[in-house]
């Protein structure tokens, strides 16, 4: 048998094919068969029939990965055997609204995940979950949330299509630590208070159009939430949602802003030990606002460097004291016009000590390649003049061929020079009075 616990059902009963030994072993463990995936059958009622069967009373996992509508016939299958029913996820069409209404009536113990991200209809949630006492993770399109719920103390994943009044979600589902809200707009009613056991909150409109996202950032502002794990949302503005953060971090956070070529998403991230928030915004939004989200910002990190530097054109830092660079293909500094574009967006950065370059994600020539002139691109660029920095770090492949001559600009621009080859693994430091 333990050569056979590694196939799929439909090579199962190809291999219970072969013989009456292979058949007899095949059919006789249950835990073989508790599995089902619907994609592969063209029988797939015959298929489901078959496994349901063979699996006995062994908890049991159906997903539904294709496109072809549910039979009454496996409907019929699902509810005659609910209450060995494990998982049940319909991750490429609606699922049925009528069977899922009917299965949640049922007893079901052994129920622990239900995924129906996309429902033919609302789904009429019942007032109680008490006969799927297992349930831990409920993903649901469109729901509607009864007037009254027994708090479901065993969910701890929830994701929905989020009903227009959402106050008492976590009075309904007090335990709940992941949760994701779709659809949500500024006039969503969402819970004044955050649920205690919360570690990750993701709010969103509709991720295809970014440029009419809703602000989520006024939520910040007029709820008492509380700082989480992890939590996501759309704004139309940076200086809301980084106010929100810095004061409730004493001052001790940092940001990375993320862009990628073709991309109209900027995904601004404000993380702190033990809290982050991540900002979601079109990058019209984030070129169009003027206000003063630089001033207490220490550390900030760019991950695809030539357009989110153009955020920062003609900016003030008077705070910042770390500035990280992670190139990415397209901005690789090999392309002379990255550094004639670092020299046409100059920021300010009067307390800036400390500028690493981060080149893992580019072809392994890049980080040699015209690097003298990039680093005096962004000399211009930071508009250091004659100020030294403390430190510059680069990391990236092959830097181990850098000779002194290379590296004759650090002279004049820091203190110290840090190399870290990746490819090589090797690490050197180079100071103005001594080399590691």
């Amino acid at each position: 048998m333990s050569c056979l616990r590694w196939l799929t059902i439909k090579q199962l009963i190809a291999a219970s094919h072969v013989s009456r030994d292979w058949r007899a072993i095949a059919i006789s463990e249950p835990s073989l068969w508790t599995t089902f995936y619907a994609a592969p059958f063209q029988d797939i009622e015959g298929a489901l029939e078959a496994a349901l069967s063979r699996a006995r009373s062994a908890p049991f996992d159906v997903s539904w990965d294709t496109h072809f509508e549910m039979s009454p016939r496996v409907c019929a299958l699902l509810v005659e055997h609910a209450s060995h029913l494990r998982s049940l996820s319909f991750p490429v069409r609606d699922a049925p609204t009528d069977l899922l209404s009917i299965l949640l009536e049922l007893s079901m113990p052994h129920f622990c995940v239900l995924e129906a991200e996309s429902l033919d209809d609302a789904l009429q949630l019942p007032n109680s979950f008490r006969n799927q006492p297992r349930l831990r993770s409920l993903t649901l399109g469109e729901v509607l949330l009864p007037p009254r719920m027994q708090a479901v103390l065993s969910v701890t994943s929830l994701s929905l299509l989020a009903p227009p009044d959402c106050l008492r979600l976590f009075q309904f589902f007090p335990r709940v630590q992941d949760v994701t809200l779709t659809h949500v707009t500024t006039a969503t009613l969402l819970p004044r208070k955050l649920a205690q056991s919360i570690l990750s909150l993701d709010i969103s409109h509709d991720p295809s159009s970014y440029w009419q996202a809703q602000d989520h950032s006024l939520f910040l502002e007029n709820l008492e939430w509380h700082l989480i794990s992890r939590m996501r949302i759309e704004s139309t503005n940076i200086l809301r949602p980084v106010d929100w953060f810095s004061a409730r971090t004493n001052g001790e956070w940092r940001m990375t802003v993320t862009s990628y070529s073709m991309a109209e998403v900027v995904n601004v991230a404000l993380e702190a030990e033990d809290a982050a928030l991540h900002i979601s915004m079109h990058i019209n939004h984030v070129r169009a606002d003027t206000s003063n989200w630089t001033a207490n910002l220490t550390t900030l990190t760019l991950e695809g460097v030539k357009i989110s530097l153009g955020f920062l054109a003609r900016r003030t830092f008077p705070s910042l004291r770390s500035f990280t660079l992670r190139f990415n293909t397209w901005d690789a500094p090999s392309n002379m016009a990255m550094t004639g574009y670092l020299t046409t967006h100059a920021f300010s950065v009067p307390l800036l000590q400390d500028l690493n370059l981060d080149f893992g994600k580019c072809p392994s020539y890049t980080a040699v390649w015209g690097l003298t002139q990039l680093i005096q691109g962004l000399s211009v660029m930071l508009s250091l003049g004659e100020r030294r920095l403390g430190t510059i770090h680069i990391i990236g492949s092959f830097l181990s061929q850098l000779t002194l001559t290379n590296l004759s600009f650090a002279k004049a621009l820091c203190d110290t020079l840090r190399l870290d080859d990746i490819e090589n693994n090797e690490s050197s430091v180079f100071s103005r009075t001594r080399r590691e």
